[in-house]
């Protein structure tokens, strides 16, 4: 067979021997034909398939002309299409990247909902069992609750972990049975408390005076402490090693507290003013200077957007925290105010004052609810329940009052301290409530 071109430039071929041949366009074989052993020929390429014998060549020459002309007409409109193809073929693969992508995407929202779902359901039966142990605290509190007894002097701050596993404690400290007041012998204590067993676990000593106030960071990790020694620090919660002391005060650090990112704390002093610190770093990043009296008590909003802050020049100041800006200034109480506490949902802060009494007020509107009156002297600490429904107080009265908080009504008096209740805070599970007080002992009172 040999091979030849028409006018139209489609590949002939003339059967003129029985030879095996191969019929070539542009370099690629389009057709072959061949004979087997049995001197039989046939024509090949994808679908077509022709047999005849070699006797019979004269008699198929045409059907064989007809099928290998069709098979080149096909091969050259393939590569006629072939730039055409090409970008199909990748709008192609593009689209079902594309498919492929928000099929991805699809799957991954329905996992993140499916996880939100999970989240939100387990945070709802976890905000079940907080307000069913509150309730039963409130109902039926321990009429001889767990004693923690190991300071030497006052009990002036408590705290409980976030985990509600640890408790830390900080007090002044006497010596030799009596106050020193030397600069170079006075010092404070801080301990780290299983509040389980109500073991110490750590005894932190690096403050050279007494221990004002403690904080827990939110994760849990460390704590800070306020000193009447100008100084506040940080320390590791686990090992007890003090990690950085911040100087910036002139004056008595009355109050500390952690924002709920863990990445700032904030402080107020006898200075009259309170630092916002770098927690990291430890570096100063603003001193907020409005109150005209020393600066009492600090408190982050659940949110971290806001400060508040009480003062014994009788008011509340609420802050923006990222400016530094006043935004609010709260007056009703008719003494220092000594505590300040934010509800966990943001929208309401009590207030604890030397005048006897606890406001509680909308932190929008700047407005207070009828005045919270029931202790006979100095309200020293106030803090919300975990699910937000009750206020505790501690007094200077000797009592641990727990309120609620919609009505106002005094609902439980809880007394066992012998000295002036310091500081209460709240367990974040809300199976207990601590106290620490004057009378040198912290006091965990739990459901009967």
């Amino acid at each position: 067979m040999s091979e030849e071109q028409n006018n139209d430039g489609k590949a002939k071929v003339s059967v003129i021997t029985d030879a095996d041949c191969k019929l070539i366009l542009d370099d690629e074989i389009i057709a072959t034909v061949q004979k087997d052993k049995t001197k039989q020929v046939f024509v090949e390429r994808g679908e077509h398939l022709f047999f005849a014998r070699s006797t019979e060549f004269p008699q198929v020459r045409e059907e064989i002309e007809k099928i290998i002309d069709d098979l080149s007409f096909k091969y050259s409109l393939r590569i006629k299409l072939a730039d055409k193809l090409q970008p199909l073929r990748e709008e192609i693969t593009k689209k079902g990247e594309e498919e492929q992508r928000l099929q991805e995407e699809e799957e991954r929202r329905r996992k993140e909902e499916a996880e939100i779902l999970e989240r939100e359901k387990r945070e709802a039966e976890a905000r079940k069992q907080i307000e069913e142990a509150v309730r039963r605290l409130v109902q039926n509190p321990t009429a001889h609750p767990k004693t923690l007894v190991r300071h030497s002097n006052h009990v002036l701050s408590v705290a409980v972990s976030p985990d509600g596993k640890y408790l830390a404690s900080g007090s002044s400290k006497i010596i030799k049975g009596k106050y020193v007041w030397n600069d170079d012998t006075r010092c404070g204590e801080l301990f780290i408390w299983d509040a389980k067993s109500g073991e110490i676990l750590k005894s932190l000593e690096g403050h050279s005076d007494w221990v004002e106030s403690v904080c827990w960071s939110p994760d849990g990790k460390y704590l800070a402490s306020g000193s009447d020694d100008y100084t506040v620090i940080i320390w590791d919660a686990k090992s007890g090693q003090r990690l950085k002391s911040l100087e910036g005060h002139s004056d008595w650090v009355e109050s500390v507290c952690w924002s709920p990112n863990g990445k700032y704390l904030a402080s107020g002093s006898v200075d009259k003013t309170l630092i916002i610190w770098d927690a990291k770093s430890g570096q100063k990043l603003k001193s907020l200077e409005e109150h005209s009296d020393y600066v009492r008590s600090v408190c982050w909003s659940p949110d971290g957007k806001y400060l508040a802050s009480g003062s014994s020049d009788y008011t509340v100041i609420i802050w923006d925290a990222n400016s530094g800006q006043k935004l609010k200034s709260l007056e009703g109480h008719s003494g220092s105010v000594y505590s300040v506490s934010w509800s966990p949902d943001g929208k309401y802060l009590a207030s604890g004052s030397s005048d006897g009494t606890v406001k509680i007020w909308n932190a929008n509107r700047g407005i207070d609810f009828p005045t919270l009156r029931g202790p006979s002297w100095c309200v020293e600490s106030v803090c919300w329940s975990p699910d937000g429904k009750y206020l505790a107080s501690g007094s200077r009265d000797w009592s641990v009052i727990i309120w609620d908080a919609k009505s106002g009504e005094k609902l439980k008096t809880l007394k066992g301290h012998s000295g002036s209740v310091n500081s209460v805070c709240w367990s974040p599970d809300g199976r207990y409530l601590a106290s620490g007080s004057y009378d040198n002992i912290v006091r965990i009172w739990g459901a009967e």
